[in-house]
This record gives structure tokens, C-alpha cells and sequence, in this order.
């Protein structure tokens, strides 16, 4: 892929600097791992909860670096509408879906002990 349909494609990615292909490539590698961990997760019940916390963590802090760069004035506070659905919501939906694996292993866990 062309790095000017890259840049042109994303709505929002004109507006954060000018293309750094090193710094896309990294991120892609990030997303690459991320979604390796997930699809483990899906299938392996013994690393679900530790790896979809990690990915969890990784969509939160993402969400939070695109809060701070609208806060600090970097980019417009009208971009959130555009880094809604690949930023915020991702972030949202993880983090809720996390929480309630997190409930639920400590459940597992307060009935095992129960029952010891």
C-alpha cells in the first residue's frame, strides 16, 4: 500500500503530523501482536484474562494518548467524532468486557475456596 493512500485514507491521520512510515510500521506490529493475543485468548481459556487484559490495557492507553493530544491543543476537540470508532468505542467495549471477565474469575475463585 502506497504511503499517500495510507495517510489519505484515515480520516483524522493528516491532522496528527506528517507520514513516519517507521512509526506506522511500529504500530502495525502492535496491532499484529495485539490481535495474535486475542485470537490465543479466544481459544485457550488458561491466558484469556491475563491477555485480553494486556490488550485491554494497550486500546486504554491508546484512547488515552488521543485525550491528551485534544486536551493539550495537538489536534481539534472535533476529531473525537472521527477517532470514535476506531479509538474510543474499542477502548470502551474492552474495558467493560474485561471487567466482567474480571468479575467472573473472582467468583470462580471466592466459590472454589468456598467449597475447599
Amino acid at each position: 500500500m502506497p504511503a499517500t493512500s495510507l495517510r489519505n485514507g484515515l480520516s483524522g491521520v493528516p491532522e496528527s503530523g506528517p507520514l513516519n512510515v517507521h512509526f506506522v510500521r511500529d504500530v502495525g506490529c502492535i496491532f499484529f501482536i495485539s490481535g495474535v493475543g486475542l485470537l490465543i485468548a479466544a481459544f485457550s481459556i488458561e491466558y484469556r484474562l491475563p491477555l485480553f487484559t494486556i490488550n485491554t490495557s494497550f486500546y486504554m492507553m491508546h484512547m488515552f494518548v488521543h485525550i491528551h493530544e485534544v486536551i493539550s491543543g495537538r489536534l481539534r476537540p472535533g476529531i473525537f467524532w472521527t477517532d470514535l470508532p476506531g479509538i474510543y468505542l474499542p477502548a470502551a467495549i474492552t474495558m467493560t468486557l474485561n471487567v466482567f471477565m474480571i468479575k467472573k474469575k473472582s467468583k470462580q475463585i471466592d466459590e472454589h475456596q468456598f467449597f475447599s
